[in-house]
């Protein structure tokens, strides 16, 4: 089975820790390219407390969105999963994307312990404007190189 979004028209959502202590570099980069490659990219910042994460799960829902990306470090690896059960208790329409220090080494891991779709491995910028390419066209996301998936019949 492919992995689909029902919502080819929406934006892309990339969702951040917010962090106080540095600039979010690598979403800046993701965003500046998707941009230029003139897609419709939204970057936002998930709530830090978890009594929020169903709240703003909705909130995603609601935008209708291309995709759902998370990205960052292992220590957020629980929280994501746990942002993800959320959006699957509410039907989501839409893959979510995995991606950053998380992903890079160990793809397939991070891929099923958080739950998420697709992950991205190494630089993400040309890989993921192709994959937000390849969703808009409805193509299968096993054509964008530089991509792990997981097993979409077994999404609970």
């Amino acid at each position: 089975m492919m992995i689909r979004s029902r919502n080819t028209t929406g934006p892309a959502v990339l969702v951040s820790q917010e962090l106080k202590f540095a600039f979010p570099f690598g979403y800046a980069y993701l965003m500046g390219y998707l941009l230029q490659e003139k897609e419709n990219a939204v970057l936002l910042f998930r709530p830090e407390r978890r009594e929020d994460y169903r709240k703003f799960a909705e909130k995603l829902i609601a935008m209708k969105p291309l995709y759902v990306g998370f990205g960052n470090l292992y220590p957020e690896l629980y929280a994501i999963r746990e942002l993800i059960g959320h959006l699957n208790d509410l039907k989501r329409d839409f893959p979510i994307i995995i991606g950053g220090q998380m992903v890079t080494p160990t793809p397939e891991f991070a891929v099923k312990i958080t739950g998420a779709d697709i992950g991205v491995v190494d630089e993400g910028e040309i890989i993921l404007a192709n994959l937000t390419k390849a969703l808009r066209a409805g193509q299968d996301p096993a054509t964008v190189a530089g991509l792990v998936l997981r097993d979409v019949t077994t999404r609970r």
